[in-house]
């Protein structure tokens, strides 16, 4: 009985851990003769759904291109919330 509830109790937390990703949005935060700057949020399901970290594997990386170049400034920080 007690690995059955382990089980339930397991599958119970597996699943409020699940987000429904509906899209990507972005948005031109700044423009300057030096380029664009762009805010890109995802969209859930849930108003209370949230992404908390963006990742790859090395068996499957995860690849952002852009037709220009990117720029990183070097005191640049994880954050938005640490450079302004």
């Amino acid at each position: 009985m007690k690995r059955y509830l382990l089980f339930v109790l397991a599958a119970l937390t597996a699943g409020f851990a699940q987000a429904n990703l509906v899209g990507l949005e972005s948005e031109v935060y700044a423009e300057s003769p030096y380029g664009t700057v762009y805010r890109v949020y995802a969209t859930f399901d849930s108003p209370t759904d949230e992404l908390v970290a963006v990742y790859a594997l090395e068996t499957s990386p995860m690849e952002l291109s852009v037709t220009t170049s990117f720029y990183q400034d070097a005191v640049g920080g994880v954050l938005g919330s640490t450079i302004n």
